[in-house]
């Protein structure tokens, strides 16, 4: 069936280019430039660099979209009309103007935020560097007062005080733990003091404060039997020398079997 021009009325043509000789099936398909390619991607690329801002994501993307081949195609099909170069450059160029103040102020806000980020894990890093040096001045103190407790262990009484003020500097566990093994130490070395110099009734109270931290010394047990001993209570004494030979201790054994 051959063509017939002017088979449909001018005025009620929808597109009129298509009607014209050399449209249709058979016309030549048109040769997107290479530019529009390139535009389009570069869009894309700052639709996807504003994906956290889903306004200027969204603006982006569709004006990608609408440079893009597949874009324009799709707007003449879809809307039925000419997309001209004219129409389209106008269109997308306006969109973009209007894009731009959207992105630069989203761009500020980006630039501040990393700014105060970087402000808040500088002050961050020189807190925790500021209390790393103070807790390293707080162990050194603290070991420098338990060696000088240690090394003054005679004397008992001017030790026990500079203790006092270690508790005050720990502040874990493991602190007090080591705290408590220089106390007993010191009370343990006083109460040896008592025992030599035949002080046993003095040397008990000592005894039972030491026992509260340290429960399971046989050293204790065994001082406290003697002294029991030699204060007349055979019986309590019996029961800790009898302990004390169960833990192992041979001069409990002695004193058993002299008692």
């Amino acid at each position: 069936m051959g063509y017939l021009p002017n088979l449909i009325p001018e005025e009620r043509r929808v597109l009129k280019e298509y009607f014209r000789a050399g449209k249709g099936k058979d016309a030549p398909k048109i040769k997107w430039p290479l530019a529009t390619y390139l535009l389009s991607a570069l869009f894309l690329i700052a639709a996807l660099a504003s994906l956290v801002h889903p306004i200027v994501f969204i603006a982006f993307a569709s004006l990608s979209w609408i440079i893009s081949p597949l874009g324009h195609k799709w707007l003449e099909r879809k809307f039925r009309f000419k997309f001209l170069t004219k129409v389209k450059l106008t269109f997308c160029a306006a969109m973009y103007i209007a894009i731009l103040p959207l992105a630069a102020y989203y761009n500020t806000q980006d630039e501040k935020e990393a700014s105060l980020l970087k402000i808040k894990e500088a002050k961050e890093l020189k807190e925790k560097t500021l209390a790393e040096k103070r807790d390293k001045l707080r162990k050194d103190s603290l070991d420098q007062i338990l060696n000088e407790s240690l090394a003054n262990k005679q004397s008992s009484e001017s030790s026990l005080r500079q203790l006092v003020y270690a508790y005050r500097l720990a502040n874990s566990r493991s602190d007090s733990d080591q705290i408590d093994k220089v106390s007993t130490e010191i009370k343990l070395e006083k109460t040896k003091r008592l025992v030599d110099a035949g002080k046993f009734k003095t040397a008990l109270p000592v005894i039972a404060e030491i026992m509260e931290v340290s429960p399971d010394n046989s050293e204790l047990y065994y001082y406290r039997g003697l002294c029991l001993s030699k204060t007349g209570q055979k019986r309590n004494a019996v029961a800790d020398q009898s302990r004390v030979m169960e833990m192992g201790n041979e001069r409990a054994s002695r004193l058993y079997n002299k008692g």
